[in-house]
């Protein structure tokens, strides 16, 4: 599953990219449980699947599993019953951003690979080398610009 932050009407929301089109995660939960004749469907969707990334990931195992069956029951349905309930996008009719719009940290592990060290020319490190950089301040979406570090001779932006 491959998990992205998208925006609908202007607000950042969490989804799931399945072929060519973009799954929100949360409406597609809430729809599932309306389905189900579960009461407060959109409250529970709010607690269990919220609709931001930072959310999700802070829900953990639970909001995983959620998703998952989402994309499981969504991939299902009839698509365009669920375009017209503001659950499926077709993936170039959204803005994709960063993952995670505002991460309060990045957690780096370099060298961690014998063939990366050795084209480093470097030791083989006995433990992983890790760097995390706590001040991120712009993370960027896909197919947008990057204004780096000026030091940087290329960025990988996958």
């Amino acid at each position: 599953m491959r998990l992205v932050t998208f925006l609908r009407l202007g607000e950042p929301r969490l989804g799931a990219v399945v072929g060519g089109q973009v799954i929100d995660l949360n409406a597609g939960y809430q729809y599932l449980q309306e389905r189900a004749g579960i009461p407060r469907a959109r409250e529970r969707a709010a607690v269990v699947l919220p609709p931001d990334m930072i959310g999700f990931l802070t829900n953990g195992e639970e909001a995983l599993s959620a998703a998952r069956n989402v994309v499981e029951q969504v991939s299902k349905a009839e698509s365009t019953t669920l375009a017209g309930k503001g659950i499926l996008y077709g993936l170039k009719a959204v803005a994709v951003k960063a993952p995670v719009p505002r991460p309060t940290k990045l957690i780096l592990v370099g060298l961690n690979y014998r063939d990366h060290a050795e084209e480093a020319g470097m030791k083989i490190p006995t433990e992983p080398t890790l760097g995390a950089y706590t001040f991120l301040k712009v993370p960027v979406g896909r197919d947008r610009p990057w204004r780096g570090d000026s030091h940087a001779e290329s960025v990988d932006t996958n």
